[in-house]
């Protein structure tokens, strides 16, 4: 952050002061005690910059005492590649100028370097004579981890893929994130300054009021799963998310929505249903097993073409259902889904609960995770007898 500065004029010493030594005494007793008990460090040097005055706060900034540090060069506060920027900055306050308000860097007794605002004074004799210099240094960490923290979730916000809405508690929108724009279809500058309910379901706004009402008395509210419209009329199905925004002083003086499209996740599950029903009603002995031949699943179908229910098999190795002597064929086909090649429909013989053989057409089928490596395979057994 840039600094700011004003030129200070020599010849400008009040003659009161002069006047009446006895006062201005006891305006110096009143000035040295504002210094020394004063919240903010307060450091003087000579032109120089040898220090000549070094208050309690710069004891507990810095970690030096007032012994220690007063008759040292200023320059040994500051980090090595500092220096030079110290350097101007004293050359500048020399010249008359009020540096104030530059976010520099400061180190400690301990070598520990910190972030600072300082702003450096000329410091003036009874005729108006720059002398020396006046240093305010104030810690900034905090300051500058809040504003890091602040970025970070901005960030966060920003890309998120839920939408992510704040308003206050009368429900009038004041943030709009880029996902809330696509989920929604309106522009975060259509939607700033509405009301909440703008995207609310027919039939809805009650709902949406109570909650507003509940946040506000400092209830917790679980997520809810209900229906919003798009810019185009259209509904959606989402999960919503509410959280109180709070003042520093713990008063609920906003609300956060955190809102997720639930068409995707319906669909996923319609699709995995009708999936499941496909599986549980084939006619064809379809099972699921880990990648080293462990069954994970067993429909119907298996059980009746090989007598085993499926609360026997489950947990099962395949080489249960393999005639003596085959079971070498089976890991060869499973080394090979591994490997991520493919097995090519067979002819093969199984083995029934009670011995007797069967032919089999064998269809070996690779599970994957989604863009992701093979984590399972499917064996599909038809009954050739």
């Amino acid at each position: 952050m840039a600094s700011t500065s004003g030129k200070i004029t020599p010849g400008e010493a009040s003659p009161a002061y002069r006047a009446d030594p006895l006062e201005a005494g006891r305006l110096a007793d009143q000035l040295a005690a504002v210094v020394e008990f004063n919240g903010d460090c307060i450091i003087s040097s000579t032109r120089d910059g040898v220090i000549t005055s070094w208050n309690r706060a710069a004891e507990r900034l810095f970690g030096y005492t007032r012994q220690e540090i007063i008759g040292k060069p200023g320059i040994m506060l500051s980090p090595q590649d500092r220096v030079e920027e110290t350097g101007a900055v004293m050359a500048r306050v020399r010249a008359g100028e009020l540096v104030e308000n530059l976010e520099t860097f400061r180190v400690r007794k301990d070598g520990s370097v910190f972030p600072v605002s300082v702003t450096v004074a000329p410091l003036l004799d009874e005729d108006g004579e720059i002398i020396g210099t006046t240093a305010i240094p104030r810690d900034v960490t905090e300051r500058r981890r809040a504003f890091e923290v602040a970025q970070r979730m901005a960030a966060i916000v920003e890309t998120s893929n839920d939408a992510i809405i704040s308003g206050t508690l009368d429900g009038t929108i004041t943030s709009w994130n880029p996902a809330a724009e696509r989920m929604y279809g309106f522009s975060s500058d259509e939607v700033i300054g509405s009301s909440e309910l703008i995207n609310s379901a027919e039939g809805r706004a009650g709902e949406t009021h109570a909650i507003l009402a509940r946040i506000e008395a400092g209830e917790q509210v679980e997520p809810i799963e209900t229906t919003r419209l798009r810019k185009d009329g259209t509904r959606i199905k989402v999960s919503l998310t509410y959280s109180p925004i709070r003042h520093p002083d713990g008063t609920v003086v906003g609300v956060s929505t955190i809102a997720r499209d639930l068409t995707y996740q319906e669909e996923a599950f319609a699709a995995a249903q009708q999936m499941a029903s496909i599986i549980e009603n084939s006619g064809e002995a379809i099972m699921g097993s880990t990648l080293d031949g462990i069954i994970t699943s067993w429909n119907p179908a298996a059980e009746r073409l090989f007598g085993y229910t499926r609360q026997e098999m489950v947990g099962q190795h395949g080489c249960l259902i393999s005639p003596d002597g085959r079971a070498e064929v089976m890991h060869t086909n499973m080394a090979k889904i591994n490997a991520g090649g493919q097995v090519e429909r067979f002819d093969a013989t199984r083995v029934r609960k009670y011995g007797a053989e069967i032919p089999v057409l064998l269809t070996i089928s690779p599970l994957c995770v989604p863009a992701g490596p093979i984590v399972r395979f499917s064996p599909i057994a038809r009954d050739l007898s």
